[in-house]
């Protein structure tokens, strides 16, 4: 495509962009761009700078790609995303991901309940993390409750503080997915996936978890992880009782668990895989 014609067909698009608004002043008024400049742009005399051009494509919800493309494909195909349609946004985003989140419900119901997840811990070096999940279900959802404990009484480790995650459950091809959040300092989005072995009466399921360290570097960090099955209807307070940072020479945590989540990568693998249990 010449440059005359990438010219012609982001000045058309850019005018049918602009239709969505009262005027094309609103439109610079909201982009920060100056109007006498943007005029050039929509009469097809240059295209913007970069800079530019990523203000207008980002205002517009559009592609940089898609914004010098035929008039005619690109008026079927594109209609902006206003500041103000967050509703519209909202609605767009639960259509494209309701599936997703809610066609494999009936396979995650046995999973539901109550875990110990084991990890070893980033912020806190040769400590062992045992923290308590919930896994659960609502309107055809599946939802995880995640609790992080530092007990009062650990003093050296600064002691009496929690953190608490708000996840969703996902399955596909036999693994399950969680991606989880932590909304009180909304800082890091946590991605852990399962490999459940399908026994009739699974109490380990093995796995891997990916999130950014606590700490003020927030570091990425993949790690080896194993959720252990406490049930469905337990004694909550009893089970939180056991949350804490443990050492990993302490024998609270069973020797075969402390071995499952060691991250070692051996010559052969090359690569970070779940424990095999």
């Amino acid at each position: 495509m010449s440059t005359r014609q990438v010219k012609q067909n982001f000045s058309a698009n850019l005018q049918h962009l602009c239709h969505f608004y009262s005027s094309a002043s609103e439109v610079c008024r909201k982009i920060g761009i100056n109007r006498q400049q943007f005029n050039r742009y929509l009469h097809g005399e240059c295209l913007p700078s970069f800079s530019n051009m990523k203000k207008i494509c980002d205002f517009f919800g559009v592609e940089s790609e898609e914004i010098t493309i035929d008039n005619h494909d690109f008026c079927k195909k594109i209609s902006p995303v206003k500041a103000d349609d967050s509703e519209d946004a909202t609605a767009k985003l639960v259509k494209r991901l309701h599936p997703v989140i809610t066609n494999h419900g009936e396979s995650l119901q046995r999973f539901v309940g109550y875990y110990y997840r084991y990890f070893i811990s980033h912020g806190y070096p040769g400590h062992i993390y045992r923290s308590f999940n919930h896994i659960y279900q609502e309107d055809g959802v599946t939802y995880l409750k995640h609790i992080e404990r530092v007990r009062k009484t650990d003093v050296s480790l600064g002691g009496g503080s929690s953190v608490k995650y708000d996840g969703v459950v996902i399955m596909m091809a036999n693994r399950i997915f969680i991606v989880e959040t932590e909304p009180f300092l909304n800082a890091t989005v946590s991605e852990t996936i399962l490999a459940p072995n399908n026994r009739p009466s699974e109490h380990y399921i093995p796995g891997l978890q990916l999130y950014a360290s606590a700490c003020s570097n927030h570091y990425p960090v993949a790690a080896r992880v194993i959720f252990e099955f406490l049930g469905k209807n337990i004694n909550v307070r009893e089970a939180m009782r056991k949350c804490r940072l443990v050492h990993h020479e302490e024998d609270d945590i069973p020797l075969s668990i402390r071995e499952a989540i060691k991250n070692t990568i051996s010559p052969s693998d090359m690569l970070l895989h779940p424990a095999k249990l």
